[in-house]
């Protein structure tokens, strides 16, 4: 701004200056007129007389054109004509010099209205190199705050890199410019590094980097080309895997672990999708419901191994839980029957929970065969309940049912009656025959009482040779008509025990169930 002043002022005062000397010369001229009192009264006739000449203003100009008139004239002449020559001379010259000072003021406006333009367009390059430059900075700012390592390569050879890339490498970003990029991979894989660049591949694909201390580690490359700098160059961007592939690693590490408990477990595990569709058998599986892996995946497995009653209330629930991952049986233990490939039915312990995989809720099952179980609670069942001896009820199972009964009756008005059998000198069997005698003797007794009661009835041993009977909705003839028949078919049996052929009998009494009774009453 200062050198545009500047030049406006030089050229100002020289077009001021020619306007002057262009005056001064216009004013010689006129002085040549010779027509008008051209002379000073005080000081032009001294100078023209070249003589001294001091200021007094009581003599005018006049007297003294008097007095000296020869000299005045020859004077005259003499100074006319040096005028008239020095004028032409002026006159030249003046025309020269206006000419000279337009050509310079042209000249000094052009070189101002250049001067402008070209300071314009300095200064338009100054805001675009501004501009540049803080585009620049951006970039970088960006690429070192990036989580990828970054190289610009041309032809090959590092130009830029982040600091990031400058962390993963071991390398300061100075000793990275310059190099072949081919050099910070492990030497396995730099041919296909090259032959990639080479080729301008642009999508992504996992590779093996080289630090500065030789170690080797993976990573991630996806490169494109572009204009930089008005070259055309090559971006990669590169991501180093080392953590993902140690997690991965430890997933397949950990699923290897799954795979192994699954396979060897002795329960079924089965996984159904949000489809209801079976997306994991394990090998327990296949062994507790005989269908091999490839029979059932992808289908319904309720369709197979669940009752018609258990799949039917899977239609109507299921919906539910696809939406909510929630249901009755979810995160509960419960006990089914199920179904195996030739249609069996067997009891099994179901343990259900839910798990959301990509949005949808999926279940998973464990599933045990109780079968086992079952009978080995049946029989300790048995046990618990029965008399070793005879096979029916015991004394405390018997008065368990007995107590059932009577509240039964008491609430619906139910009618029961209960008989008591007793051996008739069950000691002298015993003394006479052995123990192993009496035993046998017991065992058929029960048996033919057994044989006259209906599967309603409860009968259970009280004591060693006291037997009691639950007649349920029997009422008093028929009860005493059953104790009768249990009489008698007892009084008719014959029992061979050691060559011995034993007969005995029994007594029978009844009572009847009437309102405010109870066990101890009855």
């Amino acid at each position: 701004m200062d050198k545009k002043l500047f030049l406006t002022r030089i050229a100002l005062l020289a077009l001021f200056s020619s306007a002057i000397f262009a005056s001064d010369l216009t004013r010689g001229i006129a002085l040549t007129s010779g027509e008008q009192d051209w002379l000073n009264e005080k000081e032009a006739g001294p100078i023209l007389m070249n003589m001294k000449y001091e200021k007094n203003d009581s003599i005018p100009a006049t007297n003294i054109a008097k007095e000296h008139q020869k000299e005045l004239t020859k004077i005259g002449n003499e100074w006319f004509f040096m005028c008239d020559e020095h004028t032409i001379h002026r006159t030249e010259v003046t025309k020269w010099v206006l000419g000279l000072t337009a050509i310079l003021g042209a000249v000094i406006w052009a070189i101002v209205f250049w001067n402008r333009k070209l300071s314009r367009e300095i200064s338009e390059r100054r805001n675009i190199e501004k501009e540049l430059q803080s585009s620049e900075n951006r970039y970088r700012s960006l690429c070192n705050a990036s989580f990828e390592g970054i190289i610009i390569t041309d032809n090959g050879v590092i130009i830029e890199a982040n600091t990031v890339l400058s962390q993963l490498l071991g390398y300061p970003v100075s000793d990275l410019i310059g190099m072949e990029a081919v050099e910070i991979f492990a030497p396995k894989v730099r041919d296909d590094v090259k032959a990639k660049t080479q080729a301008r591949y642009e999508k992504t694909y996992e590779s093996v980097a080289l630090t500065k201390a030789g170690i080797e580690f993976p990573v991630e490359i996806q490169a494109k080309q572009f204009i930089y700098k008005n070259r055309q160059v090559r971006c990669a961007a590169i991501r180093d895997l080392s953590t993902r592939y140690k997690a991965m690693a430890a997933l397949r590490e950990s699923e290897n672990k799954f795979r192994a408990v699954v396979t060897g477990a002795h329960d079924a595990i089965i996984m159904i999708d949000g489809h209801g569709k079976v997306m994991f058998w394990n090998k327990a599986a296949e062994r507790i419901f005989k269908y091999a892996e490839n029979e059932i995946m992808g289908k319904n497995p309720h369709e197979k191994i669940a009752t018609p009653a258990f799949f039917k209330k899977f239609k109507e629930v299921y919906p539910y839980f696809q939406q909510t991952g929630k249901g009755g049986a979810i995160g509960r233990t419960i006990e089914l029957t199920a179904l195996k490939k030739g249609g069996e039915a067997f009891p099994i312990e179901l343990s259900l929970s839910a798990i959301q995989i990509e949005g949808k809720w999926c279940a998973i099952g464990v599933i045990r065969d109780i079968t086992k179980r079952k009978k080995m609670e049946a029989e300790l069942k048995r046990l618990a309940t029965t008399d070793a001896l005879t096979g029916v009820d015991n004394r405390r199972s018997f008065m368990e049912k007995a107590e059932h009964e009577i509240r039964r009756a008491q609430r619906y008005g139910n009618r029961f009656a209960m008989i008591m059998v007793d051996i008739d000198f069950f000691k002298s069997i015993n003394d006479k025959y052995g123990h192993q005698a009496g035993d046998l003797v017991l065992q058929k007794m029960t048996q033919t009482v057994k044989s006259a009661l209906r599967e309603s009835d409860i009968f259970g041993r009280i004591g060693g040779e006291e037997f009691s009977i639950l007649l349920m909705e029997t009422d008093r003839e028929t009860a005493l008509l059953t104790g009768e028949r249990i009489r008698s078919c007892i009084e008719g049996l014959s029992i061979t025990a050691e060559k011995e052929t034993i007969h005995i009998t029994v007594s029978v009494g009844a009572t009847f169930f009437k309102e405010g009774d109870d066990i101890s009453t009855l």
